[in-house]
């Protein structure tokens, strides 16, 4: 969540060598081994976590020190506070997710190119669907869903499609919230949508995807090339979703663990697109789970973020009050 937080702030794909696919060994034997090698079966008994990070972010010449608490409802709900500090200055926010849509406490932080809930609310739910994927066990539990896809569009979902290019923000929002309130069927227009060359259309439809999708989630998963990581050499598995980008994720061969992560990432102040790569430097064990303990993430091949887990408490159950807005 950090990424995405420190991103409001501060105003991948991976392309691999073509080295051949071991035949031996399929995305499902590679993440079996994985849940094993980090105990995340016994995390299935908890419902939450509580996570507090220290890090630097590396935004150009500037150079943002961070505290973050953050704390956990399964992958639906969160909430994260955190104080920076930059220039002999210092920012304190928080910023959550309460199961349907996300809020914001600033002191005039940015929320993104025009301020969207549709567009904050999706951002979150992306980064909560990478923890998901980062998970692991529901990647073995969805797979793909049987049945032919739905094709046929809503005739309620096309005048909604136009008005995402309407001059009014106004207009454009309400239009959002009707897509993602029409569900299901407005999944088709949408999947037209996120093509278009109109950027505006294109990041509308794409947020309003995110944020059905994320409610009925099934996974396809398939074989990357190996690739070496910190002198390691790394099997891959692709994981894709539908209203999802692509993540691609990177196991060390000898001890079967977690060590990369790579996706295309939105930046939700600028709305571009950057390769991002979360590589995983050392783990700890929390009440008998290899968890993260620090990680640098790069953005476009440069270090972007360095960070460190300094507490950890996986939680059995979370208050939902936890999540509402201050």
């Amino acid at each position: 969540m950090r990424q995405l937080l420190i991103s409001v702030l501060a105003l991948g794909f991976f392309f691999g060598l073509k080295l051949p696919i071991p035949a031996q060994e399929d995305a499902r034997g590679i993440l079996e081994k994985a849940i094993k090698a980090q105990g995340l079966a016994e995390r299935e008994k908890f419902k939450g976590a509580r996570f507090k990070y220290k890090g630097t972010v590396y935004h150009g010449e500037l150079i943002i020190a961070y505290t973050d608490d953050e704390i956990y409802q399964g992958y639906e709900k969160v909430k994260s506070a955190q104080e920076l500090k930059f220039n002999g200055q210092g920012m304190r926010y928080a910023f959550g997710f309460d199961g349907q849509k996300a809020w914001m406490k600033d002191e005039g932080v940015a929320q993104g190119p025009d301020k969207s809930e549709t567009g904050l609310t999706a951002s979150v739910m992306n980064e909560l669907y990478l923890w998901r994927v980062m998970g692991l066990t529901s990647l073995m539990k969805f797979l793909v869903k049987p049945g032919p896809a739905k094709d046929s569009e809503d005739p309620k979902a096309a005048p909604l499609i136009r008005r995402l290019s309407d001059p009014s923000f106004a207009e454009r929002e309400k239009a959002s919230l009707a897509l993602v309130a029409l569900g299901e069927a407005a999944v088709p227009s949408l999947e037209k949508a996120r093509r278009s060359t109109e950027a505006e259309v294109a990041r509308r439809a794409e947020h309003c995807l995110s944020i059905i999708s994320s409610k009925d989630i099934y996974f396809d998963l398939s074989l990357l090339p190996e690739m070496t990581i910190d002198g390691k050499t790394a099997q891959g598995v692709r994981v894709r979703s539908r209203g999802h980008r692509d993540v691609n994720l990177y196991f060390d061969k000898k001890t079967n663990l977690l060590v990369k992560l790579s996706h295309l990432f939105e930046d939700p102040i600028t709305g571009e697109n950057a390769n991002e790569e979360r590589i995983i430097k050392e783990y700890q064990d929390v009440q008998g789970i290899k968890t993260i303990k620090k990680a640098v993430v790069l953005r476009e091949g440069k270090k972007y973020i360095d960070e460190e887990l300094v507490e950890a408490r996986y939680l059995e159950k979370v208050d939902d009050r936890e999540f509402a807005k201050p």
